[in-house]
């Protein structure tokens, strides 16, 4: 999927291929993290709810017309049909573009600045080589959705029906819902459903890991997470620390949300679900081995299910050779704090396709663990998962090369090569295909990664060589 973004604060253009492994290197305050921001806003829930609000609300200027006929169709017959595949083939780009161009009514709420503009923002997406696969994803999915209005048990005044191996969606009703329903709660139905079923077959949702994890990780998220839900949570909680500040930026409220995920996470439902799909038992494990392999201990919640007070606990050797059974997370090294959120996101949410945006993944690591995190985060990729990173690790960008140039050799070898790396396993091998590197820098992105599979950059050497140049005149 190929994005053209203009006029994004210091970032004049850009124009990235979005591969299933993407890094953004560069100096300090040239726009990467606002880039990754943007895009998690994009590709994520948040874009399409503002957009979705203000296209029911008349606050767009365009239209489509198959939605347009759909909704008109459903108040006058009580039923209609439309063929998603026929709609993406023919608005479909449209739509994506439309709403990515929106982004620039929300992006100054979302990055939590009122001094920048972006009334010139410029975005387009062009889908090419996402296509296919998004007709595919959209022709296999399946579900049920119903509009009710008063009690829950109620009858539906409108329901919609999707099944697998089809390409279209079904509304339909035994009431005359024109008399019961006003235009914008029909529009809203129908048009959440589909612009849902779009989305989520270019990345099923989207999980952001802002520079601030490694504080708010440590924050108490009160309330009995068995009881309340997550929203009503999430609000007492934004709310304690809005007291102290104007408000909180979308990548980090993003990353709150997902914090009370976790908190209401369930070992047994999972460990359930992983019974039936590998993927997840996968996830599970490889929450496992961050935490042995570059943590060098376990860490998981006090206790297995949700309940109140419920935290965060780090055992180690260490640790248990001090004396202490387990450690809680605010008295943790700065390096658990840091990929903590990740080991309990693989343990308890992750799902293939998502997209993961880490703001600078390195943070408080060794340099031998930014290497093991680099080897890790190709076999997240591998194992079905999406990351988009910015980086100033010299050790990562470089390990990659080592990464795509184990993959070219024969399977046969690859047991034996496994051993020269750190976590020494072949599944951190990654094909260069998959794998995109661009430098950020005066105001244009550069795409650095050759045919070759060799990274040009010159943003870390010019710094070794000026280094090297003041010590030999000492």
């Amino acid at each position: 999927m190929r994005i053209t973004v203009r006029n994004l604060g210091p970032l004049e253009q850009a124009e990235i291929d979005l591969k299933p492994l993407t890094i953004l290197v560069g100096p300090n305050n040239v726009g990467k993290t606002w880039l990754a921001y943007t895009l998690a806003g994009i590709l994520g829930n948040y874009g399409w709810t503002k957009y979705l609000d203000a296209y029911i609300d008349g606050k767009v200027s365009e239209t489509y017309p198959m939605l347009d006929r759909l909704v008109q169709e459903i108040l006058d017959n009580g039923n209609a049909v439309i063929d998603l595949v026929q709609f993406i083939e023919e608005e479909g780009e449209q739509y994506i573009n439309h709403y990515a161009t929106f982004s620039k009514n929300w992006l100054q709420e979302y990055l939590c600045t009122e001094r920048i503009s972006f009334d010139n923002l410029e975005i387009q997406i062009k889908l090419e080589e996402a296509k296919q696969p998004l007709l595919e994803y959209i022709q296999q999915t399946s579900g049920r959705d119903q509009l009710s209005v008063g009690r829950v048990t109620d009858r539906p005044l409108l329901e919609a029906l999707k099944q697998s191996g089809d390409r279209k969606v079904y509304f339909y009703t035994s009431e005359n819902i024109a008399e019961k329903l006003p235009l914008r709660a029909v529009k809203g139905f129908v048009l959440d459903i589909l612009f849902r079923e779009i989305l989520p077959a270019l990345h099923s949702n989207t999980r952001t890991f802002p520079a601030e994890r490694t504080t708010f990780i440590t924050l108490p998220f009160q309330g009995d997470a068995s009881e309340k839900d997550r929203a009503t949570l999430l609000r007492e909680e934004i709310s304690a620390y809005e007291t102290h500040s104007k408000s909180l930026s979308g990548p980090i409220t993003s990353f709150f949300t997902m914090n009370f995920s976790l908190l209401r996470g369930s070992l047994s439902r999972r460990e359930t679900a992983a019974k039936k799909d590998p993927a997840i038992r996968r996830y599970m494990e490889l929450a496992q081995m961050l935490g042995e392999n570059i943590l060098g201990g376990n860490l998981d919640y006090s206790t297995p299910e949700p309940e109140t007070n419920r935290e965060i606990l780090f055992t180690s050797a260490a640790y248990k050779g001090a004396g202490f059974a387990s450690v809680e997370i605010p008295a943790v090294s700065s390096m658990v704090k840091e990929l903590s959120p990740l080991v309990l996101y693989l343990r308890y949410l992750a799902k293939p396709g998502e997209l993961l945006v880490i703001d600078e993944p390195e943070m408080n690591l060794h340099p031998e663990a930014q290497v093991k995190m680099m080897e890790f985060l190709a076999m997240l990729v591998n194992a079905g998962l999406r990351v988009l990173i910015t980086t100033h690790s010299p050790y990562m960008v470089d390990h990659v090369i080592n990464l795509m140039e184990a993959y070219k050799h024969p399977e046969e070898e690859k047991d034996n090569l496994a051993s020269l790396f750190f976590l020494e396993r072949k599944e951190a091998f990654i094909a260069q295909d998959n794998v995109a590197v661009y430098l950020v820098d005066e105001g244009t992105v550069e795409n650095i990664l050759d045919e070759d599979g060799v990274i040009h950059w010159s943003t870390f050497s010019d710094v070794n060589r000026q280094v090297e140049r003041i010590h030999l005149s000492l």
